[in-house]
């Protein structure tokens, strides 16, 4: 009988009056009785905690001083709460187990851990919009190929779930297509041809550095994104050439444009979410971008004060996600 009963079958107990003699037919142990009895329990119901046609546990109450006894319509009463709290406990449960599933697949989309590359210091920032959010629309990553390195800052349409599942495809590809063919252009052409080809339109943006393999010198290229910053002699200029944002044509073709690196340059990419972070005078814009990076020395520096500067002009929440990647070349 009582609660190994109610969780073995389901079915409801309403027990009382609760006297010594039944204490004593239902409790071998003389310690637990002795205990029981302290209680002076006087009525006892135990309802199952269901959820659906699920026994996840069992309630207990539980009436002793007061000497009133419970009816069938307390007992009525217990098993709706029974059947409540079990919905709430299952629906916790299931919350629980997909915002962990969420939160798995979200982190396989981040990007891995900045590599070290000889001749070459980096440093990101990066800020997806959301409080429930690992990953958004924005992305940056960072690889080695047959012919230098490549870094890439991009950004793709929308927010939320759909954003991070995209992120995850344009960056694998570039990634993949990078690493192989060891070509921007190239790697622009596989992921421009697997977004054209996709039922929905789904424009995507990315500005790539390809760095040689001496990091004297980088091939820079845009797909309808923001332009890199070179901050050089504490100056800021920006640098790469435009071409069409990805998936919108299937015939586009891009050019980069190649910049000499020299001791002390400071090289940074970031997506839109920068510029467009909205604060009490409006938009962040790339004046203000400008102004905060220049005099900056390295890479690490450059993520930090934009990061600084972002709190600080921000109003409220963020709007949007942001993605920042900076390198710099150390003085000799």
């Amino acid at each position: 009988m009582g609660s190994a009963q109610v969780l073995r079958d389901g079915s409801s107990q309403l027990i009382g009056p609760i006297d010594d003699a039944l204490l004593d037919d239902a409790i071998v142990d003389p310690e637990q009785r002795a205990a029981l009895r302290s209680l002076g329990m006087r009525w006892v119901m135990v309802v199952p905690l269901v959820a659906g046609p699920r026994i996840l546990g069992v309630i207990n109450f539980v009436n002793s001083e007061s000497g009133r006894r419970f009816t069938h319509a307390d007992l009525e009463l217990a098993e709706e709460l029974g059947r409540r709290a079990g919905s709430a406990v299952e629906n916790a449960r299931l919350y629980h187990e997909r915002s962990h599933i969420a939160a798995t697949l979200q982190r396989g989309l981040l990007p891995d851990e900045l590599p070290l590359i000889p001749g070459l210091r980096l440093a990101s920032l990066y800020r997806p919009a959301g409080e429930e959010n690992l990953v958004g629309g924005d992305f940056y990553d960072a690889f080695e190929t047959p012919d230098g390195w490549m870094l890439l800052v991009g950004d793709v349409t929308g927010r939320g779930a759909e954003a991070a599942a995209l992120t995850g495809q344009a960056r694998h590809t570039l990634r993949t297509a990078g690493m192989l063919l060891a070509d921007p252009a190239a790697a622009f052409e596989q992921l421009n041809q697997s977004l054209a080809h996709r039922a929905e339109l789904t424009p995507c943006t990315v500005a790539l550095i390809h760095v040689a393999p001496d990091a004297r010198s980088a091939e820079i290229l845009c797909a309808g994104h923001p332009q890199p910053l070179l901050v050089r002699g504490g100056e800021v200029r920006p640098v790469g050439r435009f071409g069409p944002m990805l998936g919108a044509w299937t015939d586009a073709h891009w050019n980069p444009e190649r910049v000499a690196l020299e001791p002390g340059d400071v090289l940074v990419a970031f997506s839109d979410g920068v510029t467009d972070t909205v604060g009490a005078d409006g938009r962040f814009g790339e004046e203000r971008l400008l102004a905060a990076l220049r005099g900056v020395t390295d890479a690490a520096a450059a993520i930090a004060t934009i990061d600084n500067a972002l709190n600080a002009f921000q109003s409220g929440e963020q709007a949007d996600d942001t993605a920042v990647l900076a390198l710099d070349i150390p003085s000799a």
